[in-house]
């Protein structure tokens, strides 16, 4: 069973309604489960006082998460300053630790800009839902999927 952590921003309806669709997605494949960091509280909807007592906690909690995890697949329809430090950290992961460890990026159009320093730290990206879904089957199987990148090159 291959484990995938979901790096992505949940802060507004779009956000939320772009991740519950990869969690529903990622619920349909054989032989894959998935960590949703939202899943352990949103600091957002906290008290400043159950905030500054939750913080170390949930950062404790995500990264603990990213390291149980086999790959991280990142929405990056946005351009959130979580996701992206989610998604260097996975980077260093596979290149240190996990050398097995993927990083898969996620947009919901073509027209998502990606910067290159991301687009170089995936090891796949997929645009539009049934490209995640062929490229998260072939990450629950362990085989690789390539696709395009943005700059015209296959991951």
């Amino acid at each position: 069973m291959k484990k995938v952590y979901i790096a992505a921003p949940f802060f507004n309806p779009a956000q939320l309604a772009a991740v519950e669709s990869i969690e529903q997605l990622c619920g349909t494949i054989n032989g894959l489960q998935y960590y949703s960091p939202r899943s352990d509280g949103v600091l957002m909807e906290m008290t400043p006082e159950e905030r500054k007592a939750s913080m170390q906690r949930i950062f404790d909690t995500n990264v603990n998460r990213m390291n149980e995890c086999d790959g991280m697949i990142a929405i990056l329809d946005e351009k959130d300053t979580g996701t992206t430090w989610e998604l260097g950290y996975a980077y260093m992961r596979s290149r240190t630790t996990s050398p097995r460890y993927r990083v898969m990026g996620y947009t919901s159009t073509p027209d998502v800009t990606i910067n290159v320093m991301l687009a170089k730290g995936m090891h796949s990206h997929a645009v539009g839902l049934q490209e995640a879904r062929e490229m998260l089957e072939a990450f629950a199987s362990g085989q690789n999927w390539m696709t395009r990148s943005a700059y015209g090159d296959t991951y």
